[in-house]
């Protein structure tokens, strides 16, 4: 049984294309699809796997329905390859080749910080302080949350020395006072565990 699933869009030759990936029945990562369209992608996997069940994500039920496959959700098994999949396919030869425990961390900050939508709560002119420690040394910073008016969601972290936090404007709504104390109140952040990681987004 395969279980497919896509992650794009990636741009190849000057287009937009994605991947079509998925889980054997060992739960190992099968060698990706990279087309331009669900058609072809799915239609490649499908002459690939003939003759073995094929289960997809529900985003492909419909463009799926043609080859057979059965949607279902996928396992929380996937869910860890499948976002560390992402990660290299966005990133390329910048994503380096980091310690498996660490992208582990990385990418459970990524879901913790996207549960926790802060950018509903703060504007990015509001300065959150954190503290960076690695290898039992500690560096002070500040982090701003990024993702209101419709912008990309990350976060900044920026240098207490010499760096002032930009000034704070007004919203026509802000955030409930008791979340965004809690939220600014910061902590001890472990370097690749959350804010303290370099290139989060």
């Amino acid at each position: 049984m395969v279980h497919i699933f896509r992650l794009g869009p990636l741009e190849v030759g000057g287009r937009k294309a994605y991947a079509y990936c998925g889980l054997d029945a060992d739960g190992a990562l099968i060698p990706p699809e990279i087309t331009h369209t669900d058609a072809r992608g799915l239609g490649a996997l499908a002459k690939r796997y003939a003759g073995q069940p094929i289960r997809c994500e529900p985003a492909l039920a419909e463009a799926a329905r043609p080859f057979g496959f059965a949607p279902a959700p996928l396992p929380k098994a996937a869910l860890l390859p499948r976002a560390t999949l992402a990660y290299g396919l966005a990133l390329g030869p910048m994503a380096g080749r980091p310690k498996l425990d660490i992208l582990i961390r990385f990418l459970e900050a990524c879901a913790a910080f996207w549960s926790a939508r802060p950018w509903e709560l703060l504007g990015s002119d509001d300065p959150v302080p954190v503290a960076l420690t690695e290898r039992g040394r500690t560096r002070k910073a500040e982090a701003s949350v990024m993702g209101a008016a419709g912008q990309e969601f990350r976060r900044r972290a920026l240098r207490r020395a010499g760096i002032d936090p930009p000034r704070r404007r007004a919203r026509d709504r802000g955030p409930d006072e008791g979340d965004a104390r809690r939220l600014r109140a910061g902590g001890h952040v472990r370097r690749g565990a959350g804010l303290g990681s370099d290139g989060a987004r």
